[in-house]
């Protein structure tokens, strides 16, 4: 992995930089065809597109640099894009399956991280259901067990390509505080979008005391953010009334 500066960015890629520098220089340009757009929101922009014969996977976390406090926090740390490329790089050093991350690209401004990109390789496969619970629950268990969370481990955040798993859409954290029960809360969490999880535990731990309050807390959280939004939209929906 190399990381350099180049047309005002703070660059990390995989590759080597020339080849770096010509990819940002076609994404800046628009020097690409974009094949599919997942999503355009104002928090993130995701497109599957081709530069010459490659398929890559194009994203940018808006939302994330627009937000002062986040931006403040770049300060002292990588901004989403580059955390999220050593986030992939990581993962696939602990040998699991991922997309490879090609290249992410920051721009500062007074220190601060203030835009970014993400490009990664497309990695084929179907999105996993309940019938794939017997290969998706040992891969999180194996991750948690080596201390990290994956953050957002939804089961529509697996590929499944033939007997691989691939993990998308993550950012991996490696918790200190309160470790075992954050870990089972995410836990908790997958095995609320795949019950058919619930089979391929060890014994011991789908019947423990510990993932049972994980999965109660978690409900809980749920439902205080469900609060707080509709709250929140309640206020802004009578501040726009004349």
């Amino acid at each position: 992995m190399q990381r350099f500066q180049e047309q005002g960015f703070d660059i990390v890629t995989r590759s080597d930089t020339a080849t770096a520098s010509k990819l940002l220089t076609a994404l800046r340009q628009g020097d690409y065809q974009v094949e599919k757009v997942f999503k355009d929101e104002p928090r993130t922009y995701i497109a599957r597109i081709r530069l010459g014969d490659e398929l890559y996977m194009y994203k940018i976390p808006r939302g994330r640099y627009n937000r002062r406090w986040e931006r403040f926090l770049t300060l002292f740390r990588n901004g989403e894009a580059i955390r999220h490329f050593l986030s992939m790089d990581t993962l696939l050093g602990l040998n699991f399956k991922a997309p490879e991350p090609v290249m992410a690209a920051e721009q500062r401004q007074s220190g601060m991280a203030v835009d970014g990109l993400l490009l990664y390789r497309y990695a084929p496969g179907v999105e996993a259901n309940q019938q794939h619970a017997a290969l998706v629950t040992p891969e999180l268990l194996r991750l948690h067990r080596l201390g990290y969370m994956r953050r957002d481990a939804h089961a529509k955040n697996y590929l499944i390509n033939g007997e691989d798993v691939v993990f998308i859409d993550f950012r991996l954290k490696k918790p200190r505080l309160l470790k075992t029960l954050r870990l089972q809360i995410e836990l908790s969490k997958y095995l609320r979008t795949m019950p058919d999880g619930w089979q391929y535990l060890p014994e011991p731990l789908r019947h423990s005391l510990m993932l049972r309050f994980s999965a109660w807390l978690s409900r809980q959280l749920r439902d205080t953010r469900y609060l707080r939004r509709r709250l929140k939209a309640s206020i802004k929906k009578l501040s726009n009334k004349p």
